[in-house]
């Protein structure tokens, strides 16, 4: 008789163990199901890339200016003609087109597979404050297509009468923000 009881309490151990075992397979699962799990996808990935690529462009082409002391204007002939700045000064209200040595050097920095359009904004402030724009480069991006921008002051001397900034500042600097717009073809 006492063989049979063993036999039963090992039994009861034995269902209590696939039970447990059950039971912590339910909950394990329902944890699981239950969290979210985000993977990045890989073209994601690839525009995370891109606009870091596009903030080290604009941050490259830009000159550190030591001073924004407005009565001095900055020496214009020390200026790099690959600047941001230099861009920015020579426009032409006319025909605005980027200068050919900023073009090259941001051709340099960039892959031949990335395609880009260059926009430049800024507040008009003897114009109730509007806000106005001009394309520099004029392609049209891609749903996939990542926007980077850097503000660039200029000086009220540094605006020429043929300059699109011109009637847009009163004798405070003008904040231009330049933004390009990258994808890859």
């Amino acid at each position: 008789m006492r063989k049979l009881f063993h036999n039963e309490e090992a039994q009861a151990f034995t269902l209590e163990g696939i039970t447990a075992a059950l039971l912590l397979l339910i909950v394990t699962y329902a944890l699981f199901e239950s969290s979210v799990v985000v993977s990045p996808i890989w073209s994601e990935y690839g525009n995370i890339q891109l606009k870091q690529k596009g903030y080290d462009v604009l941050r490259s082409l830009d000159v550190h200016r030591t001073s924004l002391n407005q009565s001095a204007c900055p020496d214009l002939s020390n200026l790099s003609r690959n600047s941001l700045q230099y861009m920015l000064v020579q426009l032409n209200s006319s025909d605005p087109q980027p200068n050919s040595e900023f073009l090259n050097a941001m051709n340099a920095m960039l892959d031949p597979s990335i395609k880009k359009r260059l926009e430049v904004y800024w507040v008009n402030q003897t114009n109730n404050n509007t806000i106005q724009s001009l394309v520099l480069i004029n392609n049209t991006p891609i749903p996939d297509a990542v926007g980077v921008g850097r503000i660039i002051v200029l000086y009220p001397c540094e605006i020429t009468s043929q300059s699109p900034f011109n009637g847009s500042v009163n004798d405070t600097a003008l904040a231009v923000e330049v933004r390009m717009i990258l994808w890859y073809v």
